[in-house]
């Protein structure tokens, strides 16, 4: 095979590459090793594009002075067998077993760059006795399908035969028409694609779009809760292909996980701030394991008698503990860090950022609101109880004591959870999905 890698990497010590069999996809993967031989093992996991492996070019050389490195392209993708077959998480996980078995002595550290980082994140998370650190960059695909729409547009999955011309309504429609009846299937509605001629009818066999339906079905909840490795979170600040809120997401939920942002920096830092992004990486990767904080920090409970009230007001931002707070008829209302015991909303929009309801009765009570939460935790007898209003709950710990999210009148409400963690009597899991909260159907 022609070398297709860089001369920079072609002239590194303990340089190889080229095809290997693969077991998982039946196929044969482009495979690049550098670096001393005793080195320790890094792995590192590419995002979407035919660039695959190349996406790291500016990486290897740095790690490999140190570092012995491996790197791939995924199956579907760059110099690697490209086929009509199912391209899933779970698979695709399969993949990185083998080639860590095969190619890896003991545990090693994992880089993963956005759907690579959401593949790194379900390594790391179901198989925590190989990784030793964890390194995620813009990963995609955590947040719900309908926070993903315009990731799912850079992937081309907008491009399905048949949808009317303009950009936004090609997402839309095939969100709604196509995703959403899927993800109502049971049991798994990734099942769908294990059917050859379904993907080529709806995908037209294209391994982007397979493993971009494929990401976006998988609930990565359990995944974020196994992690046990030592991991740092790198978002370039102006991405709009995988939000910083899946950062601060993931942040909150893998304990001791900083969150470092590039300013000026878009879905690919490593192209576009190659050497901030690299000195995180090998700050990270060089630093004691001893060094590395994974415990919380203990903090005081909450004694505060203070009340918070805003009515009437627009972009109105609160920190720090509350007893109780009241917002009536506002918008743009944010809730930075703030601990309180009972948050009350009326015909308002509000965002919570790690934002902690410890309540006896009621945690959270919204009617005619919307509410957008990443992070944080309601824990009380009701978590949230919910009159003609909408939620959107990211990575957020619901608590009922009795119930996790009830209605509190006859109008309907809908919740939309990305990866948190729900438990009540009557629900336990992570929750990942679109809920309809009317009065009897409770979580």
């Amino acid at each position: 095979m022609e070398d297709t890698d860089s001369l920079a990497i072609r002239e590194l010590q303990g340089y190889r590459a080229g095809l290997i069999s693969e077991p998982v996809f039946g196929g044969q993967a482009y495979l690049v090793e550098a670096g001393p031989e005793d080195g320790p093992p890094v792995v590192l996991v590419h995002g979407v594009g035919e660039a695959g492996a190349r996406d790291w070019d500016s990486v290897i050389p740095r790690l490999a002075k140190r570092h012995r490195v491996v790197a791939f392209d995924l199956p579907g993708f760059g110099r690697s067998t490209h086929a009509n077959v199912n391209y899933t998480p779970k698979r695709y996980r399969e993949f990185i077993d083998f080639v860590a078995r095969d190619r890896v002595d003991g545990r090693f550290a994992l880089v993963g760059h956005s759907m690579g980082g959401a593949l790194s994140l379900l390594y790391a998370g179901t198989r925590p006795a190989n990784v030793e650190r964890l390194v995620l960059t813009d990963v995609a695909g955590v947040l719900h399908r309908e926070a993903f729409a315009e990731y799912m547009a850079y992937l081309g999955v907008d491009k399905i035969p048949g949808l009317d011309s303009g950009l936004g309504g090609k997402v839309q429609r095939f969100v709604h028409n196509w995703v959403r009846p899927l993800t109502r299937l049971e049991p798994d509605p990734s099942l769908l694609l294990e059917v050859a001629t379904v993907r080529e009818k709806l995908l037209r066999g294209d391994p982007t779009k397979i493993a971009a339906l494929g990401l976006i079905l998988h609930n990565f909840g359990e995944a974020i809760a196994g992690v046990a490795a030592p991991t740092l979170l790198i978002w370039g600040e102006r991405d709009n292909l995988a939000p910083l809120r899946t950062g601060r997401l993931l942040r909150a939920r893998i304990p001791g996980a900083p969150l470092e942002t590039i300013p000026e920096c878009g879905h690919v830092p490593m192209r576009e701030a190659p050497e901030r992004y690299g000195e995180l990486l090998e700050q990270r990767l060089a630093a004691n394991y001893a060094d590395i904080d994974l415990v919380p920090e203990d903090r005081a409970p909450n004694e505060s008698a203070r009340l918070g009230r805003v009515g009437g007001e627009r972009g109105r931002t609160l920190t720090g503990d509350y007893d109780r707070i009241d917002v009536e008829g506002s918008s743009k209302v944010v809730l930075d860090g703030v601990r309180t015991h009972q948050l009350i909303v009326r015909d308002s929009d509000v965002t919570l950022d790690d934002v902690e309801i410890d309540g006896a009765a009621i945690g959270i009570g919204a009617s005619s609101s919307r509410i957008r939460a990443t992070g944080g935790s309601i824990v009380a007898d009701a978590a949230i109880e919910l009159v003609g209003s909408d939620l959107d709950f990211a990575g957020t710990v619901v608590r009922g004591r009795r119930h996790a999210v009830r209605a509190g009148g006859e109008q309907k409400s809908d919740a939309l959870f990305s990866v948190c963690p729900v438990s009540s009597p009557a629900k336990q899991g992570h929750l990942h999905g679109i809920y309809r909260i009317v009065p009897g159907k409770e979580l």
